[in-house]
């Protein structure tokens, strides 16, 4: 046979955290041993997401990344889409985006350890500690 593991998904057909098609193999695990020798990382239209750093996470417990949805790599095109004001999400104003509070570290109670909440979320919380 002239097929070897595919040399972009290490033989595994997906990519990503959430299991997208492999691009170079189209998830078929194998392929032949001129078009593994052939590949080029360069030539694939994928980058890692600019919100996440191509991790498909974010936030202390492991929460799907608001861009990507966990793919970790995106098209180039999409890339330069990338506008952070576009998500609707901020860095969470009771722990100040640590997703810890106090000194022994307990998981915020608002954004539960994600360190960003959406800005609905934000709002109430500043208006609650205004009338506090």
């Amino acid at each position: 046979m002239d097929e070897v593991e595919c040399p972009r998904c290490e033989g595994r057909g997906t990519t990503g955290l959430v299991g997208d098609y492999c691009a170079f193999c189209g998830g078929s695990q194998l392929v032949s041993r001129e078009k593994a020798s052939a590949y080029d990382e360069d030539s694939i239209d994928q980058v890692e997401c600019p919100h996440c750093n191509g991790h498909g996470t974010v936030g202390l417990n492991g929460t799907y990344c608001a861009f990507c949805k966990g793919s970790q790599l995106i098209s180039q095109t999409k890339a330069e889409a990338y506008d952070p004001d576009g998500l609707d999400e901020v860095v969470c104003p009771r722990c100040k985006g640590a997703g810890t509070t106090g000194f022994a570290g307990d998981v915020c109670k608002l954004c539960r350890g994600e360190q960003r909440v959406t800005e609905q979320k934000a709002r109430q919380f500043e208006s609650g500690r205004r009338r506090s």
